[in-house]
């Protein structure tokens, strides 16, 4: 059990990664805002002073800005840090406890697998704080919070692969989730085979989140040539006559082929090192394509029953970065349990600014803590039995998402009836 004075602790690293939160939903926002002391002041406010980058005091200090960010403006931000204090506090006590296991279950030890498992999750707690307000005020989750948590869940699982959720295998050993968790894992996991499989998914994620252009309207392989060649080389929108033709790829593009030429490398090495940090890593990989590959899903067949897109890509990229921290089991239950959240969340959003279109992706997020704190009655209450039937998941989930494309047709039509009678 944690000692009280690393409870404080915990609770003063809390607000202290609490006020980064606060300085990246500000600044890593599609508009970004000069609110809080960790960005340049308004033209118009005073000098900040030193006390104003202290959490939560110092948002009381910058009341002073009101008449220039609105009234009231503060509370916000200075509740987030001193909730992030409680939440910090309140999950040491609970990883140190072992409330992620069944009460009879012996502890776990303390430097390799509580601290690591702090670390992972309390990461992933602010990570889901960020995208969960700007997403609020934007609707929108920008690639700056889902791909560094992305590729920070991934170095946390090759790192400490005891910090993944733990479950209670027969005979009663504590195991970690992994990737055909009930059953057993096929042996092709750490062969090579494995290895292309899991550079496949990664090459995919980082083609996924290149900037590209994408049309079907001259066919399927044009469509496919053309998607490449702007990624490569992306259209010029004013060129004099006398400019150059060559063009440079987007330097977002550039990053991302870095990003993706780094994770190779570093798949490959763990794959040769083998052992936990390679189940772990795999896990972590298929938990990324497994949480991506199902709201994208969704999101392709809303698309095309209703003309519209149903979901935003930035809660494709927020799944998949919270499947790699919780593996594809887990992230399968954050996905289904996220409209009861949504009520949560949706009735909070209307009742604090009278806003009726919701953004997903706080629903996920809300799921996510709501998987890990209910963890073992979720998985050994519920969810094994379901999950032992191996294959048959994913044809009930295609099957799902059949039947939903279907019901959105229906009812595509019967407002297109009601609307012309």
């Amino acid at each position: 059990m944690i000692t009280f004075s690393a409870t404080i602790a915990m609770a003063v690293l809390g607000m202290l990664v609490g006020s980064q939160i606060n300085r990246a939903i500000y600044q890593l926002a599609w508009q970004p805002r000069p609110i809080g002391p960790w960005s340049p002041p308004h033209a118009e406010a005073v000098g900040r002073h030193w006390t104003d980058r202290l959490p939560v005091i110092g948002w009381i200090g910058l009341r002073r800005e009101s008449v220039l960010h609105g009234r009231g403006y503060w509370l916000r931000p200075a509740s987030i840090e001193l909730l992030m204090g409680f939440a910090f506090a309140g999950l040491g006590c609970w990883v140190s406890a072992d409330r992620v296991l069944p009460p009879e279950t012996v502890s776990s030890p303390w430097t390799t697998v509580v601290l690591p498992r702090l670390v992972t999750w309390c990461s992933l707690l602010a990570l889901m704080t960020v995208a969960t307000f700007i997403d609020l005020d934007e609707q929108t989750i920008p690639d700056g919070v889902t791909i560094v948590g992305t590729l920070l869940a991934l170095l946390l699982a090759a790192s400490f692969p005891l910090s993944r959720l733990p479950v209670i295998a027969k005979g009663g050993m504590v195991q970690t989730l992994l990737v055909t968790t009930p059953l057993f894992g096929p042996a092709w996991i750490v062969s090579f085979r494995g290895l292309l499989y899991a550079l496949a998914i990664y090459g995919l994620w980082c083609m996924a989140l290149m900037p590209k252009t994408c049309t079907l309207r001259h066919g399927l392989r044009k469509g496919i040539n053309y998607m490449f060649a702007s990624m490569i080389r992306p259209p010029r929108r004013t060129r004099p006559n006398d400019a150059p033709r060559d063009r440079w790829p987007r330097p977002a593009a550039t990053r991302l082929a870095v990003i993706a030429i780094i994770g190779w490398l570093g798949i490959t090495l763990v794959w040769r090192l083998g052992g936990d940090r390679w189940d772990g890593l795999f896990t972590a990989l298929v938990g990324l394509a497994g949480g991506g590959t199902i709201v994208w899903t969704v999101r392709l067949v809303s698309r095309w029953s209703l003309g519209r897109e149903a979901m935003g890509f930035g809660d494709v990229t927020l799944l998949a970065m919270i499947g790699a921290f919780v593996g594809w089991q887990a992230a399968l239950l954050v996905f289904f349990l996220a409209p009861l959240a949504g009520v949560v969340v949706g009735l909070s959003q209307l009742l604090l600014t009278r806003q009726t279109e919701m953004a997903f992706g706080p629903y996920l997020c809300l799921a996510a803590v709501g998987v890990l704190l209910a963890w073992p009655q979720l998985w050994h209450g519920y969810a094994e039995d379901i999950f032992v039937m191996g294959w048959v998941i994913p044809g009930l989930c295609a099957s799902g998402v059949c039947l939903m494309g279907g019901m959105l047709l229906g009812w595509k039509a019967l407002a297109a009836d009601g609307g012309e009678s």
